[in-house]
């Protein structure tokens, strides 16, 4: 009795060499001039005429012979696959993260299939906004969201135009001055900052929760395709029906 994962090992060798030699077959079998062949024989009407050899051509491909083949060699293939999809429907594991099942008896096509929906997460978590590191957040439980520890405050000034003296009056002078123009405070802003964004720590806890599950799902992967399983003998009854 093999194991699974032997038999997952074989059947990638397995297929490319049938594909190889199913391409040989099929290119050969668009030559039709390689199945015939001919054999004229002259025969003259009385002993005295004039004789002539033989005409021939040599039939160079059996096609009987190359559906034999290609049943010999389909039938491996169609054993093999037979055996691992068989296997498969047995193969089952648990899938443990820290001594904990997360998932029993997990069918190992079921963990193909998650282990690339876990690269597709891994992915899209990378791409979740992190809060600003440059602020101090907390999270507010009325607005859900983080919102900044403290307030920004921000003085705003408007333009007021004032006069500059150059020379002040006297009795018998006028005196001089400037129109200028200075900013004024006339109040100041108070921002708090919100965001629904993920902390750093929580994204990398998850990333961290992402790896150690593909590691396990990789592990119970190994530990289903290792049950033994029998053979599956297919291939000859399949081809056996169609060229008898």
């Amino acid at each position: 009795m093999p194991r699974l994962n032997q038999i997952i090992a074989i059947e990638d060798g397995t297929k490319k060499k049938e594909y190889a030699d199913l391409t040989k077959q099929h290119q050969i079998l668009q030559k039709s001039e390689l199945f015939n062949g001919f054999l004229y024989s002259y025969t003259p009407n009385d002993s005295e005429g004039q004789v002539y050899p033989d005409e021939k051509k040599i039939v160079q491909s059996n096609a009987k012979e190359i559906v034999n083949f290609v049943k010999i060699q389909l039938s491996e293939f169609f054993d093999i696959v037979a055996t691992k999809d068989t296997g498969n429907t047995q193969a089952k594991a648990d899938i443990v993260v820290d001594g904990v099942i997360i998932a029993a008896q997990v069918p190992v096509t079921y963990m193909l299939f998650l282990e690339k929906q876990l690269n597709d997460l891994r992915v899209f978590i990378t791409k979740l906004p992190v809060l600003d590191p440059s602020k101090s957040w907390k999270f507010d439980d009325a607005k859900d969201m983080y919102v900044t520890d403290s307030p920004d405050h921000r003085l705003k000034t408007r333009k007021v135009h004032k006069s500059l003296v150059k020379i002040p009056p006297g009795p018998h002078t006028k005196g001089e001055a400037d129109i200028i123009t200075v900013d004024e405070v006339e109040g100041s802003w108070t921002q708090l900052h919100m965001s629904t964004a993920y902390p750093a720590s929580q994204i990398r806890e998850m990333l961290e929760k992402v790896h150690k599950l593909q590691s396990a799902v990789k592990c119970a992967r190994e530990e289903a395709n290792s049950i033994l399983i029998d053979k599956v003998k297919v291939g000859d009854s399949i081809l056996g029906y169609i060229f008898g």
